[in-house]
C-alpha cells in the first residue's frame, strides 16, 4: 500500500488525503467555535448606566447644597425622572458641584446638564445653573435628620462613572480614573452586594469632614468598611462616616 502524496500541479488530492483535511477543518473550526462561546459565557455584562452625551436636560426644583449635592424635581421632561425625585449633581469632568451651587444650602434654580443614569439612580453633571424665585408652597428638601447606626461594607467607587459615566465604572481596571475623580469632589459612593448575586445597590458617602479625614481615594476600587450614621436624603440612600477602614 502506497501513502496519499499530495503534488501541488495536481487538481485533486488524493481521497484519503481529503478525507483527513475536511475532518481536520471541521474539528478546529468547531474547537474554535467552542472556545469563543465558553468566552463569551464567562464575560461579566456591562453595567446597564447611561451617559446621555451631547444631550442637554433642564431641570427646576430645590438644589441642594449638602452632604449629597443634588436637586429635588418640581419639573423637568424626562422618562427616569418624576416630580420629588432626587438628581444628584457634579461638575463636568473629574469636579464636583459645591463651586456651582448657590450659597446658603437649600435654594430654587433652573438647572442645565447632562444626565447620568442606571435606572435606580440619576445624576446631572451641571452645566448651568439660574436661580429661580422661590416657591411658596415647595416643600424644603430634607437633611441628615438622625438615621440609624450601620456598619456597611462594599467596593468604594467614585458614583459618577459608576453610574454610566465610564463603562465599566468600577474594579481595579478603574482604579486610576476613580482616584481622580475623588480627589477632584465626585461624591464617593459604596457599591453594596446583594447577598451572593452580581446585582447590588449604591450608598452615597456623606461628604463632609469626617469623610475626608476617614476615607482615602486611594481606596477606590476596593473594599471598604463604613461604619456611621445611615439615612436616606430626599430618596439618596446615604452614610455619614464615623469610621472607615479598607478590607
Amino acid at each position: 500500500m502506497q501513502d496519499d502524496f499530495y503534488i501541488g500541479y495536481l487538481k485533486k488530492a488524493p481521497s484519503g488525503l481529503a478525507r483527513f483535511v475536511r475532518v481536520a477543518s471541521a474539528i478546529v473550526f468547531a474547537g474554535v467555535l467552542a472556545v469563543g462561546a465558553l468566552a463569551a459565557l464567562g464575560q461579566h455584562l456591562l453595567p446597564r448606566g447611561v451617559f446621555e452625551y451631547g444631550v442637554t436636560t433642564e431641570l427646576e426644583g430645590e438644589v441642594v447644597a449638602g452632604a449629597v449635592p443634588r436637586i429635588v424635581v418640581e419639573s423637568g421632561s424626562h422618562p427616569v425622572l418624576s416630580p420629588g425625585v432626587a438628581v444628584v449633581l457634579v461638575g463636568e469632568g473629574k469636579r464636583g458641584a459645591e463651586s456651582l451651587l448657590p450659597p446658603g444650602g437649600v435654594a430654587r434654580a433652573r438647572v442645565g446638564g447632562t444626565l447620568i443614569h442606571d435606572g435606580t439612580s440619576v445624576m446631572l453633571e451641571v452645566h448651568e445653573i439660574t436661580p429661580r424665585p422661590a416657591a411658596g408652597d415647595a416643600a424644603t428638601p430634607g437633611e441628615f435628620n438622625g438615621g440609624e447606626e450601620r456598619t456597611i461594607e462594599g467596593e468604594l467607587v467614585d458614583t459618577k462613572c459608576f453610574l454610566g459615566a465610564m463603562r465599566p465604572g468600577r474594579g481595579k481596571v478603574h482604579r486610576g480614573c476613580a482616584i481622580a475623580c475623588l480627589e477632584g469632589g465626585i461624591p464617593a459612593g459604596l457599591w453594596v452586594k446583594d447577598g451572593n448575586s452580581e446585582e447590588g445597590h449604591l450608598v452615597f458617602i456623606a461628604n463632609d469632614e469626617a469623610y475626608r479625614s476617614q476615607v482615602s481615594p486611594e481606596w477606590a476600587g476596593l473594599r471598604v468598611r463604613v461604619q456611621g450614621r445611615y439615612t436616606v436624603l430626599d430618596g439618596v440612600r446615604t452614610i455619614y462616616v464615623r469610621e472607615a477602614t479598607r478590607l
